[in-house]
């Protein structure tokens, strides 16, 4: 089962429409946020960019005599995203973390025939084999999404998540009646049975 969100980097998710703010255990919502710079939007990378820039010039026009290094973080950007209104939410889409974890276990399998093909030992290929089909059975259980992503879908509400005073980011997730209902996510216990 997933680990817990982790508690270093505790952040709030808010209700826009009923203004409720909620505490986040869920490590669906955890990942997220965590992993928000891998999957954020060009348009917004790009703004964070004339931000930081902006920012070290400023800065370098006030500095006296030592450099000044370009700033890791500046000022909150808000970034809004909208739920597909052609694909079901909740649900996991066949992208290219999807096709290159494939290729990673089609990879490992042709590394294992090979070691057993040039050793004559069978036990690499064994290991290999078992190791795959336990990850994809336990990946597969039911279980998984039920205590992951137990939540209702078509969500009129839209929510923002962020980290609080200080943070980088604040991300809008606007309710078209697509989403789903993140305050039923938020509340879920920080370590699923």
């Amino acid at each position: 089962m997933p680990p817990p969100p982790s508690s270093e980097e505790p952040y709030l998710v808010f209700n826009s429409k009923s203004g409720y703010a909620h505490t986040n255990t869920s490590w669906v919502i955890g990942r997220l946020h965590h992993d928000y710079d891998a999957w954020m939007d060009s348009a917004a990378r790009a703004k964070i960019d004339r931000m930081q820039d902006q920012r070290w010039r400023n800065l370098q026009r006030y500095a006296t005599h030592e450099a000044i290094p370009r700033p890791r973080q500046t000022g909150l950007c808000v970034s809004v995203y909208e739920p597909s209104k052609t694909k079901k939410a909740g649900e996991a889409a066949h992208d290219s973390v999807y096709w290159a974890g494939i290729a990673t276990i089609l990879l490992q399998l042709l590394i294992a025939v090979l070691a057993l093909i040039q050793l004559h030992d069978p036990r690499i290929f064994l290991i290999t084999i078992s190791g795959t089909i336990l990850a994809l059975t336990t990946g597969s259980l039911p279980q998984w999404e039920t205590e992951t992503c137990s939540c209702r879908r078509k969500s009129p509400s839209p929510y923002i998540l962020t980290g609080g005073n200080g943070t980088q980011h604040a991300i809008m997730i606007l309710g078209n009646g697509h989403g789903l209902h993140l305050e039923d996510l938020v509340r879920q216990r920080a370590y699923p049975s």
